[in-house]
């Protein structure tokens, strides 16, 4: 296995190999997650690692460039927290999330995953959508990149302004809304894990609309003028 920084650029640059033939790469990023690059193809794979050394899990998490690099290593991620809590309880989890902390993207990514596999969620489409279009925008949010753990209130409060600002009071209170539900989500009994504790946008109040004052003063016409 070869070491190599898995980015987009990099990956898309790796030439195929010969027929019947594979190379793999692994990056620095996350352990166990590696690029198996065929004569027609490029999967990525995950292997977390686990307690007993004798047991192999191996994931299959997708094929590039349907899945981006970002895409597969958040994926890893969320499994390797997942199999540490199932195989060791959640005293190991919570170490494994304190070592590897999500950011906003790579926790909104894990979220937007989620929204197919629920039951009657006929919305999960358009809520992929928006995200990606208002909330993963780096131009207006300036917490994508940061640790979703160390997103404060004020924080929050600023992103909510600046969707306000750029795309009307309408966007913004919808963001405040799907924000609440996916650090709901990640905050919970099962994503604890994840290292989030509590939510940063319960609180918060949506966007008002601005409010219209009527004057009390009537127009006095002089007589014999009448309202057309």
């Amino acid at each position: 296995m070869r070491a190599l920084n898995l980015t987009d650029e990099v990956v898309r640059k790796l030439p195929y190999t010969t027929r019947g033939s594979i190379e793999i790469f692994g990056g620095p990023m996350i352990d166990g997650l590696k690029l198996v690059v065929s004569d027609s193809r490029k999967l990525f794979v995950h292997q977390p690692r686990l307690a007993d050394r004798r047991v192999q899990l191996r994931v299959e998490v997708g094929f590039f460039p349907e899945i981006s690099t970002q895409r597969a290593k958040t994926v890893a991620r969320h499994i390797d927290v997942l199999v540490a809590r199932a195989m060791e309880g959640q005293a190991t989890t919570t170490k494994v999330a304190a070592v590897t902390p999500l950011t906003f993207e790579e926790v909104a990514e894990a979220y937007l995953e989620t929204l197919p596999l629920r039951k009657h969620n006929k919305r999960a489409a358009s809520d992929q959508r928006f995200f990606r279009t208002h909330l993963l925008d780096h131009d207006v949010n300036t917490i994508v990149a940061k640790q979703a753990s160390d997103i404060t209130k004020s924080d929050a409060r600023r992103l909510i302004t600046r969707l306000t600002r750029r795309h009307g009071r309408r966007v913004a209170r919808a963001a405040l809304s799907k924000l609440r539900a996916m650090f709901g989500w990640a905050s919970g009994s099962d994503q604890g894990l994840l290292g989030i504790v509590g939510n940063p946008f319960s609180n918060l109040s949506p966007p008002r609309s601005r409010k219209r004052y009527v004057s009390n003063k009537r127009t006095v016409r002089p007589a014999g003028v009448h309202r057309s």
